[in-house]
């Protein structure tokens, strides 16, 4: 049977509130959405309280090139994840050496190579692990890539690898 060892985590420097990020998305889409107002509600009933960012909240009020964002999306995820993989062997005590695959869940960016070869020689695993990056699922990637982590642990009895959806 499969089974969650650990979970670890890792957070952007940035906390927003819901009402934060109404009011940004307010200001950010004034000019843009003839039914704004109605659209906002959205915030109110996400049932979410905070959500993290990479960038401070001015830098979301600018125009910038996806190349830009793109970038910050590289540099801050390798590092989110490398960290959330770290406190979650750490919390399995399993250690990096013992890794059989890694499960990759992005959409936010790209990348080629996925950012799970970071993993690789950052964390510390074995060169020859296996890699299962997944790209594209957008929202449902998080839940896919849980029922994927479910599906390879039950055909590979023993085997451990940690699921590292990065967002």
């Amino acid at each position: 049977m499969s089974r969650i060892l650990a979970v670890g985590t890792a957070l952007p420097p940035f906390r927003f509130s819901q009402a934060d990020l109404k009011a940004l998305a307010g200001h950010h889409f004034v000019s843009r959405m003839e039914k704004l107002r109605r659209y906002l509600t959205v915030f109110d009933h996400a049932l979410v309280d905070q959500r993290f960012f990479c960038v401070p909240p001015e830098w979301l009020l600018g125009e910038h090139r996806i190349s830009e964002a793109n970038q910050i999306y590289l540099d801050c995820a390798k590092e989110l994840a490398c960290k959330a993989t770290v406190n979650c062997l750490d919390r399995a005590g399993v250690k990096p050496e013992q890794v059989d695959r890694v499960l990759f869940v992005s959409t936010t960016g790209i990348a080629t190579p996925s950012l799970d070869v970071d993993l690789i020689f950052k964390v510390g695993l074995r060169p020859d692990v296996g890699r299962t990056p997944i790209f594209g699922l957008g929202c449902a990637g998080g839940a896919s890539g849980v029922s994927l982590a479910g599906a390879y642990s039950s055909r590979c009895c023993g085997a451990d690898f940690p699921y590292v959806p990065t967002e």
